[in-house]
């Protein structure tokens, strides 16, 4: 339910997890759903930013994900997360003669220069692999 006295004991477990567990990265899966939680939608920015502020002052590396629209690439740039985030890394579907392909682009590397290049990527038991300029094998993650 969206009560926000809930989501600061939220935040507050996870702040104790992230300590008895000394957790070095922690994924936030659909920060919509966090923007769901707020009943008061003036506070969404202000603990949306201190809660990134926290984590980062403990030491964690934080992914968040956000699911997009399908078919409006600009409001990846739109994104109201881009603000928080040091780094953004946009994955889409493109559509070819043959057959659907997955592609990502680095849009944002905060204070730094970045390949702003569209790459093919696959998700394999191979690992994830990123394709270099002119198709060429990337690396596994």
């Amino acid at each position: 339910a969206p009560l926000e006295v809930l989501l600061d004991e939220v935040a507050e477990l996870l702040f104790v997890r992230i300590r008895e567990h000394a957790l070095q990265r922690v994924v936030l899966d659909g920060i919509a759903g966090l923007r769901d939680t707020f009943v008061n939608k003036e506070r969404e920015l202000p603990f949306t930013a201190a809660l990134l502020h926290e984590l980062k002052a403990c030491g964690v590396t934080t992914l968040l994900t956000e699911e997009l629209s399908l078919f409006y690439e600009a409001e990846a740039l739109a994104s109201r997360s881009a603000v928080f985030v040091e780094n953004i890394i946009y994955m889409k579907y493109v559509p070819t003669p043959d057959r659907v392909r997955r592609a990502l682009s680095v849009v944002k590397v905060r204070d730094s220069d970045h390949d702003t290049g569209v790459r093919p990527y696959s998700v394999s038991s191979a690992g994830f692999v990123v394709e270099g300029p002119g198709g060429a094998g990337g690396r596994a993650a």
